[in-house]
């Protein structure tokens, strides 16, 4: 009796057991409830783009020639196609003095621009290039790049409301006459359409400056009424025919390289991210030695070519007289016109002063 008591304890300590195990399990294996929903996959933000509209102020033949549709695809590559543009010569869209406040309001977003054109910064005169303050291309273009004149130009525009991408050095700027000159006293007397910037350091030796409308140049030479002009170029020169009036170009150029502004809407530039913005800087970099480099080849070809009739080169000691002058009138006019001013004249006093002790090359 005991070992059939004893039995029946032991099958029930291993029902309970086995109960106590199974029970969990057949819970675990009732009917599933609703799957968790899955997270869903984020869409990617559709990257943000930029078309812009831009105008430089040469016509159309320039601006083939300068390259500006390379600069706008390398741009354009190099975002990945986020950047586009639409780009316009002088007077297509609008006209010249019409450019900044097209760019300011946002008619026009990017704008390649003329200091001189307009006197929409106080530095205009140094920006385009001070008359006979460099000997040769390679010093102002140091002056810009590495002694501060770029962060100047940059703080002048932004007070006008506008963001300075960067410089461009084109060609530079010379004068042609329908009379050689030889000396200063050769200069003596000849009647030069040049703008007021540029014509302190000739009045001062004797040369009668005419600001004339450039239209109005080759008719006024022609005739007589003039004999000269300072233009951009020995190549712009031919490419316009003013040779053919206008036969003995004069060495050395009044500015050894004219540099342009290249310029963006100030709400569009602060809608750009850095990266976006130094793909523009890099696109205009790339621009400003394509110019620099297709003007100067244009430059030799043109001396040497016949186009000219002569090529008249001046004494040292006469250019250094003329370059006493241009010294003159950035001490004495550009520099008081404000603090800005001051410090680009007090740069370029000194670089003067270095580049004459280093005696490196001349122009």
């Amino acid at each position: 009796m005991k070992k059939k008591g004893l039995l029946k304890l032991i099958v029930g300590v291993s029902l309970v057991a086995v109960l106590a195990v199974a029970i969990p399990l057949i819970s675990g294996c009732a009917a599933p409830g609703p799957a968790p929903t899955p997270t869903p996959t984020p869409e990617p933000t559709p990257e943000a783009t930029w078309h812009l509209r831009g105008i430089s102020p040469q016509c159309r033949s320039i601006v083939e020639r300068d390259s500006i549709a390379q600069c706008c695809d390398v741009i354009t590559k190099m975002s990945g196609g986020r950047v586009t543009f639409d780009w316009y010569a002088g007077g297509e869209l609008m006209p010249s003095e019409e450019e900044i406040p097209a760019l300011k309001a946002g008619t026009i977003q990017m704008l390649q621009w003329y200091p001189l054109m307009g006197t929409v910064t106080e530095l205009r005169t140094i920006e385009c290039g001070a008359p006979f303050a460099t000997k040769n291309a390679l010093e102002f273009r140091s002056l810009i790049y590495h002694r501060g004149l770029m962060e100047l130009f940059a703080e002048s525009y932004e007070e006008q409301g506008l963001y300075y991408i960067g410089p461009s050095l084109h060609d530079p700027l010379e004068t042609c006459s329908r009379l050689p000159a030889y000396s200063l006293d050769d200069m003596k007397g000849q009647r030069i359409q040049l703008l007021a910037e540029h014509a302190y350091p000739y009045t001062q030796v004797g040369v009668a400056c005419m600001p004339t409308p450039p239209a109005d140049v080759y008719l006024a030479i022609q005739t007589g009424a003039m004999d000269g002009f300072g233009w951009s170029g020995a190549d712009e020169i031919v490419m316009f025919g003013m040779n053919e009036v206008a036969p003995y170009l004069w060495d050395p150029p009044f500015v050894d390289v004219c540099n342009v502004a290249y310029l963006l809407n100030k709400d569009v530039a602060d809608s750009m991210p850095e990266e976006i913005l130094e793909i523009i800087r890099v696109g205009v970099l790339h621009l400003d030695v394509w110019n620099e480099t297709v003007r100067c080849n244009g430059e030799f070809k043109c001396r040497t070519d016949g186009s000219f009739k002569e090529v008249c080169y001046l004494p040292e000691e006469d250019v250094k007289v003329l370059q006493g002058y241009g010294m003159e009138y950035l001490e004495n006019d550009v520099a008081l016109r404000n603090a800005r001013c001051a410090e680009a004249v007090r740069i370029i006093k000194e670089f003067r002063a270095e580049v004459d002790e280093a005696d490196w090359y001349g122009h």
